[in-house]
């Protein structure tokens, strides 16, 4: 517990102070230039990594997940799988009535459906920390088998969090295939207002500019998409956790350093 403790203190202090840092830069820096345009709808890392701990810290707590057996554990995961599908067809669903002139009161067309999602949405939140701690033992118990733990521990811990994911930015010149810049924005953006940030950094910076979604993100833990296919959510954990083993490496913590290391890192995850 200890060295579990160590560790995300030293993850939370490098991302502090890689944040710190680029608040320092000189106007004059290419990615303050985008940054002029994009701070007030950037991603704070910070406060979502230091919550997302302390939400880990009472999964750990709890512990629940060690007394089930492996067809209780199965059980839960895919019941937790199909409710998230259950909850994106309801979710559609809505929008759809919502978005069709021809309702004359789409509130109350609606409503049953909206108190259904409310009480799906109430039972998969108890379900997702279980749901999550057990994917996280099972992912810890095959990188043990690979080779890739310490005493039967992977360094860091497999931990990850399912959440609504920041878009990304992405920057490369008009007449080069490179990325020159990825910046984080917020989950919650809307397509106009997307769409009329790629306009002005164009525009006022002659370069391209590309707002995209990610699967997941190497923080710690990782964040990591919703998603109703077991496989794909598997990979995306293995994925981004290999980024959170390699931090504490070289090619880790080189990644931003050329755009050779960057593909490097991603190819290796």
């Amino acid at each position: 517990m200890a060295i579990k403790h160590s560790l995300r203190i030293l993850l939370i202090a490098v991302i502090g102070c890689t944040l710190l840092g680029k608040s320092n830069l000189p106007p004059a820096d290419p990615l303050e230039q985008i940054r002029v345009f994009t701070r007030g709808q950037e991603f704070d890392y910070l406060t979502w990594s230091l919550e997302a701990l302390m939400l880990k810290k009472r999964q750990a707590a709890m512990g629940t997940h060690i007394f089930l057996s492996e067809a209780q554990q199965r059980q839960i995961v895919f019941e937790y799988l199909e409710l998230t599908d259950e909850i994106n067809h309801s979710r559609a669903e809505i929008e759809r009535i919502f978005s069709d002139p021809a309702l004359n009161d789409p509130q109350q067309q609606a409503a049953p459906l909206l108190d259904r999602l409310n009480a799906m949405q109430d039972v998969q939140e108890q379900l997702a920390p279980l749901s999550e701690s057990i994917l996280q033992q099972q992912v810890s118990a095959t990188l043990a088998e690979m080779g890739l733990a310490l005493g039967g521990q992977p360094i860091p811990p497999v931990l990850y969090h399912v959440t609504a994911l920041p878009r990304a930015l992405i920057i490369s010149p008009r007449s080069v295939i490179r990325q020159d810049a990825n910046i984080s924005l917020n989950a919650n953006i809307r397509l106009e207002e997307m769409m009329a940030l790629e306009q002005d950094i164009e525009t006022g910076l002659n370069v391209s500019a590309l707002v995209v979604t990610v699967g997941g993100v190497g923080t710690y833990p990782p964040m990591v998409r919703s998603t109703t296919h077991l496989p794909t959510l598997l990979d995306i954990i293995a994925h981004e956790w290999t980024h959170n083993y390699l931090t504490l490496r070289p090619l880790g913590l080189l990644y931003d350093y050329t755009p050779e290391l960057r593909t490097i890192n991603e190819t290796t995850a």
